[in-house]
Parts: C-alpha cells; sequence; structure tokens
C-alpha cells in the first residue's frame, strides 16, 4: 500500500479530475506550502511510479501513471 500525505492526495484529486496537474496548479492547491516542499512531494510520487512529468523544467506537467 502507498502512503501519501494530505498535500500528495489533493495533487492526485487534482490529476483525476483534470488530467494533469502543473507546479502552479499545485502552489493553488497549497498555498501555505513553499515551493521547494511541493516539488519534493512530486517528485516522491515519481520515484513510487504514482506520476509521470513531461516538459521543461520550468513547463513540467505531471500525470497519473497506468
Amino acid at each position: 500500500m502507498i502512503h501519501l500525505n494530505e498535500r500528495q492526495t489533493k495533487a492526485i484529486e487534482y490529476i483525476l479530475r483534470y488530467d494533469r496537474l502543473t507546479i502552479q496548479n499545485y502552489e493553488g492547491l497549497c498555498p501555505e506550502v513553499n515551493r521547494r516542499s511541493l516539488q519534493r512531494d512530486l517528485k516522491i510520487m515519481i520515484e513510487k511510479e504514482l506520476l509521470g512529468s513531461e516538459g521543461a523544467t520550468n513547463q513540467l506537467v505531471y500525470f497519473l501513471r497506468g
């Protein structure tokens, strides 16, 4: 079983609804959290093979793998 924190769960819910997520979208979901922490969350989900990403550094788009 994969454990996600509350922020990561919000990210997955967003992707389920809209198919894709950017760091800007994620910042909108979690405005009280700094960007570095959000990037770390996304990196962890990529390492767990939950998410994939595509695009250039500032234009990365995250999506569910599967």
